[in-house]
């Protein structure tokens, strides 16, 4: 009896794992269902001689601490059973309780398998709660890790994404500009010519389509060379592209020849933005 008493006051000395959240309601809770277990352990173990309290009778305290387990950790129910078996211990050598109708023998068998019953009920339960627990905390960490890679890598993915569709939109602004004066270049009028011309006729809007080379350009770079060549072409671009509307498409067709497309231009208005785009040209130094 003596070692079935001790045995809970030792794990519950080394037992660490006393539960942290201590707020109001679990205090209360705690204070509550320890009371009223240790009062009815008191009642059922201080009563005389009863037929209708039977030696089976404390086995509901194994029910109980297991509640008490679990709701309030291991050291806590150990703490519990502790006062349950030195109640029952106490009337029970006082000749009380359900353990009392036989001779001494006999009722220190049935005390001793009752406290056995109870401490190893409470001990496995408690244990296995904190297994539990441990993993479920396991989990949970790996949980959060996982999450925190799986944002890693949505977001890399998301950079891969936009620097993906940035490289396209650069490989498509190269693919319709020109790459020296930066117009646009020969494939792009040709696919919005497609789309143009069968629109202008389908709305019956004028559209309108200047073409101009610079003269004399093969001297320029015979005298001069190539590079400014390649300059007097930027400066012709820069100077006219100013010139032009949003909805203008500029192109250098090759060479030093160009091609304007107005949308929505007469012929006249066209005629007359071609004497301006000649005279700007011929002011060029």
């Amino acid at each position: 009896l003596g070692t079935l008493l001790i045995t809970p006051l030792i794990v519950a000395w080394l037992d660490t794992s006393l539960k942290v959240s201590f707020s109001r309601h679990y205090l209360a809770e705690t204070l509550i269902t320890d009371i009223l277990v240790l009062s009815l352990a008191f009642a059922i173990f201080s009563q005389p001689f009863n037929p209708s309290i039977l030696p089976t009778t404390p086995m509901i305290f194994i029910l109980l601490s297991l509640w008490i387990a679990y709701r309030q950790g291991l050291r806590l129910s150990m703490l519990l059973g502790f006062g349950i078996g030195l109640i029952g211990v106490y009337f029970t050598v006082a000749q009380k309780g359900p353990f009392s109708v036989f001779d001494a023998v006999e009722n220190t068998l049935y005390l001793q398998e009752f406290l056995a019953a109870l401490m190893t009920s409470i001990l496995f339960f408690g244990v296995l709660l904190r297994q539990i627990n441990h993993k479920n905390k396991e989990l949970l960490s790996a949980n959060s890790a996982l999450q925190v890679l799986t944002e890693e890598l949505e977001q890399r993915v998301d950079e891969k994404t936009q620097a993906l569709q940035e490289a396209n939109a650069k490989l498509q602004e190269l693919a319709v500009k020109d790459a020296l004066t930066g117009i646009y270049n020969r494939y792009h009028l040709q696919q919005f010519l497609n789309q143009k011309i069968p629109e202008a006729l389908r709305h019956n809007y004028p559209l309108s389509i200047i073409l101009f080379d610079i003269d004399f350009f093969k001297k320029i770079n015979d005298t001069y060379g190539h590079q400014i060549g390649d300059i007097v072409l930027v400066g012709i671009a820069e100077v006219v592209s100013a010139r032009l509307r949003k909805e203008d498409v500029f192109v250098r067709f090759g060479g030093e020849e160009f091609v304007v497309v107005l949308p929505h231009i007469s012929i006249e208005a066209a005629i007359a933005l071609a004497y301006e785009i000649k005279s700007l040209v011929a002011s060029l130094k």
